[in-house]
């Protein structure tokens, strides 16, 4: 996973600590009579050094444990505005249950805040809360707004994207779509926001090995439902190919239930998921004999169109 690679097993660890998605790490350093840096890595490897820049990176959503202070007191006045009980919006805020807690602002809207002990004992500030419980008060999280349908995500991973990304296919071509909202309309732009590109969405969409492995079998005099198999084709699909007589290949691809296709892409729409090559086949003069060069020539396939 070229995308995680600055992030160690504990950065992975503390970052889903914290409420960051999957994928994100979260690394802290001492320094020394200041205090302690936070570093954060994305899936994608990008170092940012503030949780502005989180919130950014996820389209303003930032976990409350990074928020401090800020995330109960959020938690509090949204627990208010629903006109929940005190014991309600001290439990919205992460207090443990039997606490109370309330706001109130006066006519220049300066906020004043209360909070009771399970006893009933007045506490006056949440820093007292924090050395009664021993702990820092951390608001739940709310859920992180879904921006992309489950399908975006799902084509987004099953390509090879990180974690959070989304990928929207039209009859043409894709759009990426970052965690953070962004569209991206080229696998270029996608290798300038991420430093690197998933192989499936390299030039040829990862095609080459698919139709390198067809020639290879049909080098080996694999019949039509060997070949398919021998390129990742899910049971009962045959793949076969030609060339005319410029040298330009030609593949077929055909259905279990007889549905001629000529691409790649169409195949990958009718059994909804991307093509991986099923197995390396390896060419040795026990299994494959002379090679047939009226069927395969020496220059590598082009996929034909």
């Amino acid at each position: 996973q070229i995308g995680v690679a600055m992030a160690t097993t504990a950065d992975l660890a503390a970052a889903s600590a914290a409420g960051l998605p999957q994928g994100w790490g979260l690394r802290k350093y001492d320094q020394a009579g200041r205090s302690t840096c936070i570093v954060f890595y994305m899936p994608s490897g990008k170092r940012l050094g503030s949780t502005a820049e989180v919130a950014r990176e996820l389209g303003g959503w930032l976990p409350n444990a990074l928020k401090g202070d800020r995330g109960v007191i959020e938690a509090m006045w949204a627990a208010i505005a629903a006109n929940k009980s005190e014991e309600e919006v001290a439990a919205d805020a992460g207090f443990p249950a039997g606490w109370r807690a309330s706001a109130t602002r006066n006519s220049v809207g300066k906020a004043t805040y209360f909070f009771k002990d399970p006893d009933g004992k007045r506490v006056r500030s949440l820093r007292e809360v924090e050395q009664i419980l021993g702990r820092s008060v951390i608001a739940p999280d709310s859920k992180r707004p879904m921006k992309w349908t489950a399908d975006e995500l799902d084509a987004a991973e099953a390509h090879g994207l990180p974690a959070g990304w989304g990928l929207r296919k039209y009859s043409r071509c894709y759009v990426f779509l970052s965690p953070s909202g962004k569209r991206l309309s080229s696998a270029a732009d996608l290798e300038k926001e991420l430093g690197w590109i998933p192989d499936r969405l390299k030039k040829g969409g990862g095609g080459e090995s698919i139709t390198e492995a067809i020639c290879a079998a049909c080098e080996a005099g694999k019949s039509e439902e060997e070949t398919a198999a021998a390129a990742g084709f899910p049971e009962g699909w045959k793949a076969s190919f030609s060339r005319g007589l410029s040298g330009k290949a030609f593949y077929n691809y055909v259905s279990p239930e007889g549905i001629k296709v000529h691409s790649l892409r169409a195949v990958e729409d009718m059994i909804c998921q991307p093509l991986t090559e099923a197995r390396s086949f390896r060419a040795t003069e026990d299994n494959i004999g002379r090679p047939s060069t009226t069927a395969c020539g020496s220059k590598p396939p082009e996929v034909g169109t």
